[in-house]
């Protein structure tokens, strides 16, 4: 039995405890994909090309779409996890950086994606 915290390493340097790993994973078994948002969308506005000069405007179109979406604290959850790329839970992926970190320092989960989920977090 382990008694203390273990701390897992994410592909993107970041720490999480197991509670933590164990709360977003149980967050994100909650995402249903026909549920989604997103499901009919363009799949290239929710993965904008850097050297696209429409990228900005179409990252803008995905967090506007994920601003209503039924599932989008799950969708974030598993973003997390996964260290997924692109635009998940209207965030992207700087800002879920940002989102670990503050995890990281203690703050609750549910907390961090109720701040990143209840309102839009890209810039148009």
């Amino acid at each position: 039995m382990i008694t203390e915290a273990v701390q897992l390493m994410l592909p993107l340097g970041h720490t999480l405890t197991t509670d933590q790993r164990t709360d977003l994973t149980r967050l994100a078994s909650g995402l249903q994909a026909d549920r989604a948002a997103c499901r009919d969308g363009n799949p290239d506005d929710w993965h904008p090309d850097p050297d696209d000069p429409d990228s900005a405007a179409k990252a803008a179109r995905a967090a506007r779409t994920c601003a209503g979406c039924p599932v989008a604290r799950a969708c974030l959850s598993a973003a997390l996890v996964a260290d997924e790329q692109g635009i998940w839970g209207g965030t992207t992926e700087g800002q879920r950086a940002d989102l670990l970190d503050l995890i990281g320092t203690g703050v609750r989960v549910e907390a961090v994606l109720s701040i990143a989920t209840d309102r839009p977090r890209l810039a148009a």
